[in-house]
């Protein structure tokens, strides 16, 4: 009965700490969560198969989004981001870079968004046609379409098919496509700037951010070992070790 409340943590924690997913920030040599990350809890939960696949579509997503946001620091974002602050690029630290990546990925105020919806849009459309499992939409979106189409005309590629594809892909919203064409559409280039600055607001106290990351983590930690106690208590109560039944691993949390 504690069950779906752990998964639903552990659902909610894989959408937003890369780390808890084994992916390091960049520019770090470690995740800091070795060993306690989402496999082993999802061995401890003895989670349905299904549970273990929507993982690995969100550790691909953040696989993804950790890239681009460390081809955007390579790019001299956090330079750009201490100028606009007025302070030296020396003090933006592991607690800004933590925040800005947990804001990235959870394109807090738009943020990932801004900064690179040309990136998203190229990579999301390359890979619907290469990997195009998606129904059609019955429902229209004329302003989506409009900016599709005109997105389509400067930037897009190959036959017909592809380019149903990549509406298929716009459509349901793929890795969060469909707001980054509105963004292109309606700020263009200006939108990285844009970007620059929501990022530039958001780390003048990173730890608005990084907080509630702790807070995230701690919940979901706490839901873990909830099941472990209500395990442990059954385990006990029903006194199956005098039996020999051994727990094994359920009653092992790392």
């Amino acid at each position: 009965m504690r069950g779906p409340v752990a998964e639903e943590a552990l659902r909610l924690r894989v959408r937003f700490d890369p780390e808890y997913l084994g992916l390091r920030l960049p520019g770090t040599e470690h995740t800091g969560l070795e060993g306690c990350n989402a496999d082993e809890d999802l061995r401890f939960l003895h989670a349905d198969p299904s549970l273990g696949r929507e993982v690995e579509v969100e550790r691909r997503r953040a696989s993804a989004d950790i890239l681009r946001f460390g081809r955007l620091l390579f790019r001299g974002l956090f330079d750009d981001v201490a100028e606009t602050l007025g302070i030296p690029r020396d003090d933006l630290g592991r607690e800004h870079l933590r925040a800005a990546a947990c804001a990235y990925l959870a394109d807090l105020r738009e943020v990932r968004r801004h900064l690179s919806a040309k990136e998203i849009l190229r990579e999301t459309y390359e890979r619907a046609v290469r990997e195009d499992v998606l129904t059609r939409s019955v429902w229209p979106r004329p302003r989506l379409y409009a900016a599709f189409r005109r997105y389509w005309k400067a930037h897009g590629f190959s036959d017909a098919e592809a380019r149903r594809a990549a509406w298929r892909a716009t459509v349901h919203d793929v890795d969060g496509v469909a707001g980054a064409l509105r963004v292109w559409h309606r700020a263009g280039d200006d939108a990285v700037l844009q970007g620059k600055r929501t990022l530039a607001d958001l780390l003048r106290h990173p730890l608005r951010i990084t907080e509630k990351l702790v807070t995230l983590r701690a919940v979901q930690t706490l839901t873990l070992i909830d099941v472990l106690n209500y395990r442990e208590h059954v385990y006990r109560v029903g006194d199956y070790g005098a039996s020999g039944d051994r727990p094994g691993e359920s009653l092992t949390l790392q």
